[in-house]
């Protein structure tokens, strides 16, 4: 195994001295009935069982603490929304109203996620109902410094994190209606406004969200089901309402049918094969952004700089290949008439 050139070659040095002590020990110690290269595969196998175990055990234990955290959280703010009642528009918001939400799903029980052992997984539709319950407690009680402690943008920091984790990693598994109903708590996060530095950190996690969902949403069809693919592109769509996600994934996009145009060029000077997959993706990505170009809300975000240098880039992506990939440039110039608009 390589060692990174980083470190220290004292450090380098003790770390193969103890290599070394560790094989001349295995060899010590191994079953005479068994080579010594099969009994370090199963010793490298046993320790990898026990660091998987401890892994499992420590995410369990994880989702106890944050559960009970949540929990304490709901019970201080109802407390303290029914020592203060709180007026909003002339409507007086009591706490029974979230007592009996908080822990009662929107949808019914056959539409909650459930695990390979078709189970539900509770971590997963708790923390979503935990992001719409005390975001809106937040909303109706902006007055309220309960909202604002450390504590509490913490919890909700780590409730956050651990939706868009587990988004990320069973999206194709996710109920559509489940998957909606996630993106939604994030959204409410967002627009939560708790405080600017608590509002970097959870824009930071909604952010890791989109840029998976970009990744999935650009791989080609032929990989998943075409009603797939646009449940993903639709939830991309509705996180860029946000202006410090929309912003960024333009430029993403952007970014990437430059480097297709870069590839298609290569290939037209007979410098590569031409890449399929890429060309498809890059499909996907010119379909994201004619959605996301063709909302209201994206005009009040993108005039100036930042339209001029879409603009650009995506002229420019043309150059010398407009003739031989005339789809490639129908998209551009399809793109180029909505930015026009600015």
């Amino acid at each position: 195994m390589d060692m990174p050139s980083s470190i220290n070659p004292n450090d380098l040095n003790y770390i193969k001295r103890v290599k070394l002590a560790v094989a001349i020990a295995v060899v010590k110690n191994k079953p005479n009935d068994m080579p010594a290269e099969e009994y370090a595969k199963e010793l490298r196998e046993t320790i990898h069982n026990r660091e998987r175990s401890w892994k499992i055990e420590a995410k369990r234990l994880q989702t106890e603490l944050l559960t009970a955290k949540q929990e304490l959280f709901r019970v201080k703010a109802e407390e303290n929304i029914k020592s203060n009642k709180s007026v909003d528009d002339g409507n007086e918001i009591m706490a029974s109203t979230f007592l009996d939400n908080f822990l009662t799903p929107p949808c019914s029980s056959e539409g909650l996620v459930r695990d390979d052992d078709g189970e539900v997984s509770q971590e997963f539709n708790r923390n979503i109902r935990f992001l719409h319950y005390t975001t809106c407690l937040h909303n109706h009680n902006k007055s309220s410094p309960f909202f604002q402690t450390k504590e509490a943008l913490d919890i909700l920091e780590s409730s956050l994190n651990s939706v868009v984790d587990h988004l990320l990693e069973n999206i194709e598994s996710i109920p559509s209606k489940d998957v909606n109903w996630g993106i939604e708590g994030v959204l409410h996060v967002i627009d939560s406004k708790s405080n600017d530095d608590s509002e970097k950190n959870l824009e930071r996690n909604c952010w890791r969200l989109v840029q998976g969902l970009l990744k999935r949403a650009l791989i080609g069809a032929h990989y998943r089901p075409c009603q797939l693919q646009q449940s993903i592109i639709a939830q991309v769509v509705k996180l860029c309402q946000v202006k410090s996600l929309l912003i960024p994934t333009l430029k993403l996009l952007t970014h990437q049918i430059v480097k297709l145009s870069e590839s298609l060029r290569q290939h037209t000077n007979k410098q590569c094969e031409l890449n399929t997959a890429q060309y498809e993706n890059g499909c996907h990505a010119f379909e994201i952004l004619e959605e996301l170009l063709s909302l209201s809300v994206t005009w009040q975000h993108i005039k100036g700089d930042i339209a001029e240098t879409i603009k650009e880039q995506l002229e420019s992506s043309l150059l010398h290949i407009s003739d031989t990939f005339p789809l490639f440039a129908h998209y551009v110039w399809k793109l180029n008439s909505y930015m026009n608009k600015v």
